[in-house]
């Protein structure tokens, strides 16, 4: 079962793409079980997905992807250069997503392109996050200072979701607000939210509910377009590109 904002921020990066006629051999950080990596293999890219988890890494290797080799190891210890790095729902699970930060410019070329997909909305933060392995969700001037720091200068912001999956998110954890005030950041969840995250985000009913929903939310979704240069929005597509 796909999450319908992970669908459509694969289709955001893959219209972007194509209009800007610019496809470069890439590394996926936290790729998962291969979600993302799917997608650009059918566009024909080549590239690399890094995952800490084994068992994301045994997943993707399963699907058998043409053109993309797959790496089982920590992200800061890599050394492949590269000119195109894809972050799609990463940053907000690592605690110092500082560190990755840097680590993706030191990786990438002159003028190399970073992408990166995050949760939207500091004031939106919730039970959902939290259960998801969330530190936290990105204000449009946060990011903007984080990558501006970390010497990287936004091509490009897209603001989706809004209002459809806007409303299902605060939906969600208006329905689980009592839990979220003694919850914490599930840190089991970061190491497996590649594997899981389609289905066990959602405990109980919700469960049951999405795979009805789901299908339905991923065209309902797209009435985000409306939306995608304004500061309305559940989650946010960035393209970056290194200055410095």
């Amino acid at each position: 079962m796909d999450i319908p904002s992970e669908k459509r921020v694969i289709e955001i990066i893959k219209r972007r793409m194509i209009k800007k006629k610019k496809f470069y051999p890439f590394i996926e950080v936290g790729c998962g079980d291969g979600f993302n990596l799917k997608e650009f293999s059918k566009m024909g890219l080549e590239g690399i997905g890094v995952d800490i988890s084994k068992e994301a890494i045994k997943i993707a290797k399963s699907k058998k992807l043409k053109n993309i080799r797959l790496i089982n190891e920590d992200f800061l210890k890599l050394k492949t250069k590269t000119n195109l790095i894809f972050m799609l729902s990463v940053l907000e699970h690592i605690k110092e997503d500082i560190s990755f930060l840097k680590k993706a410019n030191n990786l990438l070329m002159d003028k190399g392109i970073l992408v990166i997909a995050v949760p939207a909305n500091s004031k939106a933060y919730g039970f959902a996050d939290m259960n998801a392995g969330h530190y936290r969700r990105y204000d449009k001037d946060e990011i903007k200072k984080k990558l501006k720091n970390t010497g990287f200068k936004i091509d490009e912001i897209f603001m989706i979701g809004f209002p459809v999956s806007s409303f299902y998110t605060w939906f969600f954890n208006y329905c689980h607000k009592r839990k979220s005030k003694n919850q914490k950041v599930k840190m089991n969840k970061n190491l497996f939210s590649g594997i899981e995250n389609k289905e066990n985000y959602y405990p109980n009913i919700f469960q049951k509910l999405s795979k009805i929903a789901f299908p339905i939310l991923s065209s309902l979704i797209k009435i985000d377009r409306f939306f995608l240069k304004t500061n309305l929005g559940n989650g946010m597509v960035i393209f970056a590109r290194k200055t410095v």
